[in-house]
């Protein structure tokens, strides 16, 4: 009996422990199972930021690759949206943009830099004493350097460099360009509108130089025979290519100053409509600004008047400093003037106004005029020559 009673209990017992070892063995699976998933889930991860760097930084890069992919293969391409072109503007046209402010930058910074040297370089003129009757001084000699002003603007980019441009200077013969600008186009509009001939706008009308119409001062034709003739068109020619007096005078009796006044008030300019002959170098440059359109317009008679203006006959200021470039210019020389402007033909075309009162046109005011066409000239060479920005 007490062996069957010791039976029991050691199978009790024994029944305990296998429940407790049962309990055991899955507390120790289910904890394998937690470390087996833990230790594939750490794999993954570590698997995944391996590969990261094939993945887009930003949604731009990412949106401009797909549109790139886009444009390959498909063939619907109006339905594009056009991500590019409206907020990432090609590298090179932003960059272009920015030189061409780097230049504009660059051109105060010239500007100020030639005005000094305008100011120390420009020729020292002398006034002679003044005496009475008796012989009595009325004032002293004095030194003294006229005013100079210029204008200058790279067509192409709009960007300008200036000095005293707004000084108002006797014109002399340099407002005959813009005149003679105004007369053709005047003649082209009216040619294409119908019949001229015989009316103001023919260029074939002809006129006869009398002893009424002589005029002084440059020119051939008051050095013709009195009952010569010439066309209207012989009259244009000669008031560009020699400057003529004759030739101008009679241009404005024909055509007047109305039409003149309103062209120039089109444009701007202010003074030459108060008095033909006074003008600005800023204004000045912009009657320049309309030749070099009207040069590069096809007009009727654009390929003429450009000729006329590379083949004056007085290239000593800026066609000379400038040189080889050619240049299309018209001077004007009087009391108080000596002014050269032109348009410049070289890879990129400018124009330049160089205005002044050295009314002496000696060999010291051509050089300096010279010197100073030429600086502007270098200046303009080197804004292309190099990236400003860099």
């Amino acid at each position: 009996m007490f062996a069957a009673m010791f039976t029991d209990t050691h199978r009790q017992y024994f029944d305990k422990m296998r429940i407790s070892n049962f309990q055991k063995s899955n507390i120790i699976l289910f904890t394998a199972l937690i470390v087996i998933v833990i230790a594939a889930f750490s794999v993954g991860i570590y698997l995944f930021l391996q590969n990261s760097d094939d993945i887009p930084v930003t949604a731009d890069t990412e949106s401009e690759t797909f549109y790139e992919t886009k444009e390959e293969t498909s063939s619907d391409t109006e339905t594009e949206p056009p991500i590019i072109e409206t907020t990432s503007p090609p590298e090179s046209e932003t960059a272009e943009l920015s030189y061409d402010e780097k230049r504009s930058e660059l051109l105060v910074e010239y500007a100020s830099e030639l005005g000094a040297w305008i100011k120390e370089s420009t020729p020292i003129y002398k006034t002679e004493a003044e005496t009475d009757e008796s012989g009595n001084t009325l004032s002293s000699p004095e030194s003294y350097k006229p005013p100079v002003a210029f204008y200058y603007m790279d067509i192409a980019s709009g960007n300008i460099m200036e000095y005293n441009s707004e000084y108002v200077f006797y014109t002399a013969s340099v407002i005959k360009a813009p005149y003679v600008l105004w007369a053709l186009k005047e003649i082209e509009r009216a040619e294409s509108e119908g019949d001229v001939k015989g009316t103001k706008f023919d260029i074939d009308r002809v006129f006869i130089y009398t002893e009424d119409k002589f005029k002084s001062g440059s020119g051939i034709i008051q050095n013709s025979d009195f009952g010569s003739s010439y066309t209207s068109f012989d009259l244009l020619k000669l008031t560009i290519t020699h400057s003529d007096n004759v030739a101008f005078s009679e241009i404005r009796n024909i055509w007047g100053r109305k039409g003149f006044n309103e062209f120039s008030e089109s444009i701007g300019v202010i003074n030459p409509q108060k008095k033909l002959f006074s003008a600005n170098a800023r204004e000045m440059g912009a009657y320049m600004l309309e030749i070099y359109k009207y040069f590069e317009s096809g007009g009727k008679y654009s390929e003429a008047f450009k000729n006329w203006m590379l083949g004056t006959n007085h290239r000593i200021m800026i066609p000379s400093a400038v040189n080889p470039s050619v240049a299309a210019n018209k001077y004007g020389w009087d009391l108080d003037a000596y002014h050269d402007m032109a348009i410049v033909f070289d890879e990129h075309p400018y124009l330049l106004v160089i205005m002044t009162e050295l009314e002496n046109g000696s060999r010291e005011d051509n050089v300096f005029i010279r010197e100073l066409a030429s600086r502007i000239n270098e200046i303009h060479i080197s804004l292309y020559e190099t990236e400003p920005m860099k």
